[in-house]
């Protein structure tokens, strides 16, 4: 059976806390232990407990609680990180003295009070192992409370354990529109998978708040579904606005094969910079379209290649014409008074913006984001780059509302 404790990965005081209220017992996926343990006496243990965790079903160790008679009994006072980094040591232990190397555990440094702190560190079952410990070059598991060494059977039955699992869950950041930074969640598998929750290396900075699924976690997923948010502006790289380097660790439980996965996701925005935008399903729709028209005549084949880059503005003709194009067409006619159809500003991207009122992408940017989002009581004004003769443009050729203006 996978690992399904009673309680989540403790990230807070009080979570912990509940814990030692509960009098939890330590059992085959629960261990406490003081935090003297990673400072005093065979701290090297770590590698050899985290292993068997590993090698077993996968399991928590909270360095930090006392127990008595296998129960949690109290919290103690902690450990000083004023001279050591124990997460980071814990981590380079396990590094060093785990092989083959673990992944998806997870570290946390929980406060208590001043500069001191516990630590909780949950292991998932590996379908990588068996895992040995380099010190005693011996192969745990995990029996009642305790870590035994493997008989040379287990040790094969480990070794026999599907090598590798499709993962479900991938994380990632898109350029969509040109020049927005989308932040994408996506079950990628044919499972659903289920207690899906986040953690980032970093604070990230969101123009409108963290999303809900990814502060709060998403109970179940089904498979093929994704999730998409704004992040920021290609523009704002490199600026005070955006995190532009972060790793997120994502956990989740498999529905397909019955085992809780932590997977590790690192994001280096800059290497965005530069970069072309993937071309959408319309786009590769219209290339095939182009490529069949061109078999039939070359006339045909000039025009769609020009189509391609028009902006889809359509009108009541259904015709796919820049708005450009229309305002060319008027002035050959010598028809200056045409009474333009109004545009849904909150359908538009920012290069309709950028094209319609003739503006650089910043100031499209920006119109684009205020109609795509408007928050109570904002004006135009606010628009950076807004002034009266824009404002002007705007009311001739969108259908802008009077909240906005006054």
């Amino acid at each position: 059976m996978a690992l399904q404790l009673p309680y989540r990965h403790p990230n807070t005081l009080s979570e912990v806390q509940a814990v030692v209220s509960a009098k939890e017992s330590e059992s085959l996926h629960l261990e406490f232990k003081a935090s003297e343990a990673l400072i005093k006496g065979k701290v090297d243990e770590i590698s050899k407990d985290v292993s068997a965790f590993a090698n077993s079903d996968g399991g928590l160790i909270i360095y930090g609680i006392v127990e008595n008679n296998h129960c949690a009994d109290r919290i103690d006072e902690g450990l000083s990180n004023s001279k050591t980094n124990y997460k980071e040591w814990i981590e380079n232990k396990l590094q060093s003295n785990v092989s083959p190397r673990l992944q998806g555990v997870r570290i946390t440094e929980i406060a208590i009070g001043g500069d001191r702190f516990i630590y909780a560190v949950s292991v998932p079952a590996s379908d990588r192992g068996p895992h040995q410990d380099r010190h005693t070059h011996r192969y745990y598991k995990r029996h009642n409370f305790k870590c035994d060494p493997m008989e040379d059977y287990e040790i094969r039955d480990v070794g026999n354990r599907q090598k590798s699992v499709p993962p479900l869950i991938s994380v990632r950041v898109d350029i969509a529109q040109g020049s927005l930074l989308q932040f994408c969640v996506e079950n990628v598998g044919d499972y659903p998978a289920t207690d899906v929750t986040f953690q980032f290396s970093k604070t990230l900075k969101w123009e409108h708040g963290e999303p809900r699924p990814l502060l709060e976690g998403i109970r179940t997923f089904p498979a093929k579904r994704r999730l998409s948010f704004f992040y920021g502006v290609g523009h704002w790289l490199g600026s005070d606005r955006i995190v532009d380097e972060f790793s997120v660790d994502v956990s989740y439980f498999h529905q397909g094969n019955g085992k809780r996965f932590t997977e590790t996701f690192d994001i280096d925005l800059r290497s965005l910079v530069g970069s072309l935008q993937e071309l959408t399903e319309l786009e590769r729709h219209a290339r095939k379209i182009e490529e069949a028209l061109g078999k039939n005549t070359k006339a045909l084949e000039r025009i769609t290649s020009h189509l391609s880059n028009l902006e889809n503005i359509a009108n009541s003709s259904g015709l796919v014409i820049s708005h450009s194009t229309l305002r060319s067409i008027a002035a050959i006619c010598n028809r200056s008074d045409v009474d333009w159809p109004l545009l849904d500003p909150s359908e538009c991207s920012w290069e309709v913006f950028q094209e319609v009122l003739e503006v650089d992408s910043s100031v499209a940017i920006g119109l684009n984001r205020f109609f795509s989002w408007p928050n109570e009581g904002q004006k135009l004004t606010a628009v950076e780059g807004m002034n009266e003769q824009l404002l002007e443009r705007l009311r001739k050729f969108f259908r802008i509302s009077s909240n906005f203006l006054t």
